[in-house]
């Protein structure tokens, strides 16, 4: 049965990453990554929130008909509003195919001190993270996806806090694999 993954959780905790690296180790899997998508929307600078919501749209429609194809597909991408429904959980349901949630999590200073250092790979990351430089936005999102966490206990939580990279790669392959 076709998977899909949602690597769930905040800014700058590797979620793009892995789910490439996972890409790249599993042939057929589809990275649907809507922070790429966001930058193919016409006029995504002059309103990111209309560009994000097409790119979504869009990345649910592919992430759907790869799922239906019996592909796996690998979704990162921060959620923290559940009053509707996660829209991935939806598609992989549509698409009779099995929903898992992993969320990369990071204590506070950690997460500071990494969306100190990342350097932006697009100019979509650069908006992101220019975001998220003001006021409380971080405390805000932080504070959002831990309530949208509380009312998900089945979604797979995953501390990154002391581990690299590679480290967090092999503990979510073990998590998936169980």
């Amino acid at each position: 049965m076709a998977r899909l993954i949602h690597l769930n959780g905040p800014s700058r905790v590797g979620k793009s990453t892995l789910a490439h690296r996972y890409a790249d180790n599993h042939p057929g899997t589809l990275c649907v990554d809507v922070d790429v998508l966001v930058g193919q929307v016409d006029g995504w600078r002059e309103d990111f929130s209309a560009a994000f919501r097409v790119a979504t749209t869009h990345g649910l429609a592919l992430a759907k008909s790869h799922l239906h194809d019996g592909q796996d597909v690998v979704v990162p991408q921060l959620v923290t509003i559940f009053d509707q429904g996660n829209p991935f959980e939806v598609a992989a349901t549509e698409a009779g195919a099995r929903f898992v949630e992993v969320a990369l999590l990071v204590d506070i200073d950690e997460h500071t001190r990494r969306l100190a250092e990342k350097e932006p790979a697009s100019d979509v990351e650069a908006r992101i993270q220019s975001s998220l430089e003001i006021s409380d936005l971080v405390d805000r999102i932080r504070g959002h996806l831990a309530e949208y966490l509380h009312g998900r206990p089945e979604t797979i939580q995953l501390d990154t806090t002391v581990l690299t990279i590679d480290q967090t790669y092999v503990r979510l392959m073990n998590l998936l694999s169980t």
